[in-house]
């Protein structure tokens, strides 16, 4: 990967070149000077979470600046010098409104899951099976989350997130590398 006019160029792992989708849910007019790195789970599939992206009209407006589907391709969809809309109300570091300082990158991943009374998981809205060879069994670092399932991050998907915060860290001198842990946040245009 390279970066370019804080556009991201290159291919990933599996040799996919990087997509640009603009998306029009963030703020042009906005430069920021990114310090950190957020990473979410998407809790959908890629054309879910596309269609939210490009989707201008919906009450929950959204977008990232990456999207990293399950075979490790990846998607740009804001600048990285630009305010997308991934972070919702949010603070770090006594700063508040992440997005104005951070670039988001969405992994294609369901999250948590439920254990069905059979053994078999389900996402957690209950709607699609995942494979048990899918599932890492782990606490959350905040203790009041008491969700035990995850789906798994592809071996794609890892190689492709770390190769990202390498180049994404030493191109912008970002600070920290951070999650979200749950919940699509919706913003207002500024």
């Amino acid at each position: 990967f390279s970066i370019e006019h804080h556009q991201l160029a290159g291919s990933s792992a599996n040799g996919v070149a990087v997509r640009f989708e603009q998306s029009p849910n963030f703020n042009a007019n906005n430069a920021i000077q990114p310090r950190f790195l957020v990473f979410h789970y998407t809790a959908c599939d890629f054309m879910t979470a596309r269609a939210a992206f490009l989707d201008a009209y919906s009450t929950h407006r959204v977008s990232a600046h990456l999207l990293v589907d399950v075979d490790g391709a990846v998607t740009q969809f804001v600048p990285f010098d630009r305010r997308a809309w991934h972070a919702g109300e949010s603070h770090w570091a006594g700063l508040v409104d992440i997005n104005t300082y951070s670039i988001g990158i969405e992994v294609v991943n369901h999250g948590y899951l439920q254990k069905r009374g059979d053994g078999s998981f389900v996402t957690a809205d209950g709607r699609t099976p995942v494979a048990a060879a899918q599932v890492v069994e782990a606490r959350h670092k905040n203790p009041r989350d008491t969700h035990l399932f995850w789906q798994a991050y592809t071996p794609e998907q890892l190689e492709t997130c770390e190769r990202l915060t390498e180049l994404l860290s030493s191109s912008y001198g970002l600070k920290d590398v951070v999650g979200k842990q749950l919940g699509v946040s919706s913003e207002t245009p500024r």
